[in-house]
């Protein structure tokens, strides 16, 4: 994944693999979602392996895939997270978060559900529902990262500071 880096000559701050498939999405700070098919030969990625680029209007932050792996999350500088039909391009909707600058995005196993964490100036964490398209739970913690558990019982938070506090 560090090859990502300056290709194109742009960063690509982050990364994402949909474990059951074997597409890469990368964020960038020129506003793209770019998805790779690395299905033959991951060190030849580049080499017509774009399947998609997908044109945001801000610099892209965090992305995750949905369990299903038919939409693609993403946050972007101004605080809006966007689910995306991938396979498309399409927007499907975009969420106004409430918080500092996103810090991750995670979905529930059965991807009914969307996390958000953020931190910095005005922490918390948020919890959208994915089926009604609004918040659910407004959590006023700071966090720099969210995961949930398999059965979808537990959300673990974590601050990433000096504190090493989850």
């Amino acid at each position: 994944i560090s090859s990502l880096v300056n290709f194109y000559g742009t960063y690509f701050p982050f990364e994402q693999v949909w474990p059951n498939s074997k597409l890469l999405a990368s964020s960038s700070a020129d506003g793209t979602i770019k998805i790779w098919d690395y299905s033959s030969n991951w060190k030849n990625i580049f080499t017509n392996r774009l399947k998609r680029t997908i044109v945001n209007s801000q610099w892209v932050e965090f992305i995750a895939f949905s369990p299903d792996g038919q939409t693609l999350a993403s946050s972007d500088y101004d605080k809006k997270i966007k689910l995306w039909n991938w396979q498309t391009g399409e927007l499907l909707h975009t969420f106004n978060s409430q918080g500092s600058m996103i810090n991750s995005l995670c979905f529930s196993p059965n991807g009914k559900i969307l996390i958000n964490s953020s931190g910095y100036t005005k922490g918390q964490t948020e919890v959208w529902s994915l089926i009604d398209k609004k918040p659910l739970y407004i959590l006023p913690t700071y966090s720099t990262s969210a995961a949930i558990s398999p059965d979808g019982q537990t959300v673990a938070l974590g601050t990433g500071g000096a504190d090493k506090i989850v």
